[in-house]
C-alpha cells in the first residue's frame, strides 16, 4: 500500500477494507489553497489512527472543491479516526475555507 505521505491512495480491487469519498465546496481557487494547506498540515491526525491505510486529496478542476480519497480497514475504523477531539478540531479548521457538502460516500471493492 502507498503511504499517505506520497500523496496518492492505491485502489486494489482484492482489499477488503473501504473507501471513504468526501467532497467540499469552496469560493474561489484561494479557498481551495487553504483547505490543501491546512488538511496537510492536519493530516498526520488521522494517518496515525488504526486501521488508516492511505489517502489522497484531490483539486477540483472547476477551481471551487476539493476532495478526499481514503482508505480504511474497516467502518469501525474510520469512524473511530474521525470522532477524536482532534479530528472534529481539523475538520472545523478546514470549514474555515469551504463547506463539506454534507455527506460522504463510502465504498466497498467489487471488481
Amino acid at each position: 500500500m502507498t503511504s499517505a505521505r506520497q500523496g496518492r491512495a492505491h485502489i486494489d480491487p482484492a482489499s477488503d477494507g473501504i473507501s471513504f469519498i468526501q467532497v467540499w465546496d469552496m469560493p474561489s481557487e484561494r479557498d481551495v489553497d487553504g483547505w490543501l494547506s491546512t488538511m496537510h498540515k492536519r493530516i498526520h491526525v488521522l494517518t496515525g489512527r488504526p486501521g488508516f491505510r492511505s489517502m489522497s486529496l484531490h483539486r477540483g478542476l472547476d477551481g471551487t472543491h476539493a476532495a478526499v480519497y481514503a482508505q480504511w480497514d474497516s467502518l469501525h475504523h474510520l469512524e473511530a479516526g474521525r470522532a477524536g477531539q482532534l479530528a472534529r478540531d481539523g475538520h472545523a479548521a478546514l470549514a474555515q475555507w469551504g463547506q463539506d457538502v454534507g455527506y460522504a460516500c463510502l465504498l466497498d471493492s467489487v471488481y
